[in-house]
């Protein structure tokens, strides 16, 4: 019933749209009418004829809104089709403003679910100069933005704070060199492992600090962030960055800065353009407005220091600087001890590094010449600029903004529909058969073979062996930096936020929570009260809950855009080169003819009558197309051991016995939960 409420406010939005249109047509056409008319008096043409004759015009026009209402009037996309004189060129839409188009009306993911259920499958929004084109169901995603047809629409905007093309919003053979060097390097017979070592490695250490907060109220995301940025170059370098060392501290202030980011910020977006702007307007508003450009640099500066030490100084898990985090033969310690304390570190009063890292800062921020032009800073950032944190006033500083753009971070997802492998391209050991591994879209196929990394190297060292970066120098090293930079911005605040989903949710369903963490007990005691990656498919509720809660929180409400790269047609529609096409994300997450009460969290749609976990068909997380980032797997790991980890040691409760936890939203780099704060009630195992 509420689908049919639903297309009928959809054809009668069509009808009155048509009829816009042959009214604005009619106009349009007076002049000509006007000479028409002279021509026809002088013909000795009556007056009853040309009554006559407009009559039959009209019928003729009132017919063209029926024959529209079959061709819109339903989510489900239509057999390919031409365009018809009947139809417009362009698919519907809000009609905006001058100048501005639809930017004063959007305010979140809801907008786009409205607009959704008011235009159907497809809809055009103008936002500023820009045109884009929402497709709202997964059968048009995949038919139009995946497989061959997906080759239409694979280039990106330039990217907030970019200095090069790198993975996320790079474009043409550039974005695609980055790419196939990053694929190269991550997938190895190895990577598994040393994905698990860093995630176990942060999580352990993240268990211990909150066991030091139990009882009392926490917001739980403040003790995910250091977890979930130093996974990243746990992987990339091959060993955990110790606690209280320079280089951590340095990573987690980058972190908290990007935590304070809001990509649809009209002054951010001004401070991107024009930084000199940021400090007047953040005194202007009472806000402090993210430096992105000067968290980019800082992050860079940690990265060629990387860089150094892969290079010149490999730091391997023998390496000293790790020799009191890693036990034998560089394997993480699987224990961690009380004694492990960060004033124990040696190198938290590491003078050398120290001083390294904040003369680089120093150096950068006086440096007036950048390799792009944005870059352009003439003051110290550090003493401009104290650590961010999010507003304390989001309801003043938000009705003072306007949303500009529907930027999010990029995810992981697996091979979308038509595509075929691109693999590893070095030939594999012939006394040792690897597993053959798909990879991403068709055209780009290699051998069918992981690489058996037989020399143990870190992924960096692996990245900075492939052929596009093995020759770079610190003068010609912006792809190799954007790329690196892109992982960090794209991944570490969109899993963050995912995990705020999953607990705010067991928090508002305790009792799916202790079916979790029923499972969780039964396969861990199993399992000799080891946590690992392995146990995934013995955990079928815990993954339902987790995809449950990707699906409702929708952490990238919408794809990054897919800017089309020719002309072409979408559903008959026209679509010119350079229009941002977009999928809906949150649309495809709520389409009711896949899921009953799409807004409603429940686990259990996505087991079998058996109690097997089955993957949802209307379910793309992270993104869509050729467009994906390659780390899909580091993501659903870091989800399922850090849920697991969790579950065992907590209870989870809300803060407050008469309110659950709000599940309202904001947009920063991506869609995060406002406040959520809990309780964590420790638990004997």
């Amino acid at each position: 019933m509420a689908a049919s409420v639903g297309q009928l406010d959809q054809v009668k939005f069509e009808t009155t749209t048509h009829d816009n249109s042959s009214s604005s047509g009619s106009s349009s056409n007076s002049s000509s009418n006007n000479n028409n008319s002279k021509n026809n008096n002088n013909n000795g043409v009556t007056k009853k004829s040309k009554e006559l004759l407009e009559t039959d015009k009209s019928k003729g026009s009132s017919k063209s809104p029926k024959m529209t209402k079959k061709k819109t009037n339903s989510r489900n996309p239509s057999p390919e089709s031409t365009p018809s004189p009947e139809r417009s060129s362009l698919p519907p839409g809000p009609s905006g403003l001058p100048c501005v188009g639809s930017l004063l009306e959007w305010k979140g993911p809801q907008t786009n679910l409205a607009w959704t259920k008011r235009f159907g499958s497809i809809y055009r929004v103008k936002m500023g100069s820009k045109n884009l084109v929402y497709l709202n169901t997964v059968e048009l995603i995949e038919q139009y933005m995946e497989g061959r047809k997906g080759e239409r629409y694979l280039d990106r905007p330039s990217g907030p704070g970019a200095i090069a093309e790198g993975l996320l919003f790079g474009s043409g053979e550039t974005w695609k060199k980055n790419k196939h060097a990053f694929m190269k390097a991550l997938y190895t017979v190895t990577f598994d492992a040393h994905m698990e070592e860093a995630v176990q490695a942060e999580i352990k250490m993240t268990v211990d600090c909150l066991q030091k907060h139990v009882d009392k109220p926490i917001k739980l995301g403040d003790f995910l962030l250091p977890s979930c940025i130093c996974v990243i170059p746990g992987l990339f370098l091959g060993c955990s960055l110790p606690l209280g060392s320079p280089d951590r501290d340095a990573l987690i202030k980058v972190a908290q800065n990007m935590e304070g980011v809001d990509l649809t910020s009209l002054f951010t977006q001004i401070s991107l353009k024009h930084p000199k702007l940021r400090e007047p307007l953040s005194k202007l508003m009472f806000k402090d407005i993210v430096d992105i450009h000067g968290t980019s640099r800082r992050l860079q500066n940690l990265l060629r220091l990387w860089i150094r030490d892969s290079t010149g100084n490999p730091m391997s898990p023998t390496s000293p600087r790790f020799e009191n985090t890693f036990g034998q033969k560089g394997h993480i310690q699987t224990e961690t001890t009380s004694s492990t304390t960060v004033g124990d570190c040696p190198f938290r009063q590491n003078p050398k590094r120290l001083k390294i890292i904040q003369e680089e800062s120093k150096a950068d921020d006086r440096d007036q010449e950048s390799h792009c032009p944005h870059h352009q800073h003439t003051q110290d950032a550090d003493q401009q600029e104290p650590l961010l944190t999010p507003p304390r006033n989001d309801k003043l500083i938000e009705s003072a903004m306007i949303n500009a753009s529907h930027l999010v971070a990029f995810g992981f997802t697996d091979m979308g529909h038509g595509e075929q492998a691109f693999e590893e391209t070095e030939p594999p050991s012939p006394q040792i058969t690897v597993p053959c591994t798909p990879i991403t879209e068709h055209k780009w196929t290699f051998s069918r073979q992981m690489s058996l990394n037989t020399n143990k190297e870190s992924i960096l060292q692996r990245i900075l062996k492939q052929p596009e970066f093995a020759n770079v120098t610190e003068g010609t090293d912006a792809e190799l930096l954007q790329s690196l930079i892109d992982f960090f911005f794209g991944g570490v605040t969109s899993t963050l936020a995912a995990l705020e989903y999953i607990f705010v949710h067991l928090v508002r369903n305790p009792e799916f929570q202790r079916l979790a963490r029923q499972e969780v007990d039964e396969v861990v005691s199993k399992n000799g009260d080891l946590i690992t990656w392995s146990l995934e498919q013995d955990m079928p509720y815990v993954k339902a809950c987790i995809t449950e809660a990707l699906r409702l929180g929708a952490v990238t409400p919408s794809s990054l855009p897919h800017v089309a790269t020719e002309d072409t047609e979408i559903e008959g529609y026209s679509i010119k080169e350079g229009t941002f096409v977009m999928a809906s994300i949150i649309s495809i997450h709520h389409d009711p003819s896949h899921y009953i009460d799409p807004e409603v969290f429940r686990p259990q749609r996505h087991l079998t009558g058996d109690r097997k976990f089955k993957q949802p068909t209307s379910f793309k997380p992270y993104g869509v197309g050729a467009r994906r980032c390659v780390g899909n797997k580091m993501a659903g790991m870091q989800l399922f051991i850090y849920t697991v980890y969790i579950l065992r040691h907590f209870e989870i409760q809300p803060i407050s016995t008469k309110s659950l936890p709000s599940l309202d939203t904001h947009m920063r780099i991506i869609n995060r939960l406002k406040d959520f704060r809990c309780i964590l009630k420790r638990r004997d195992v």
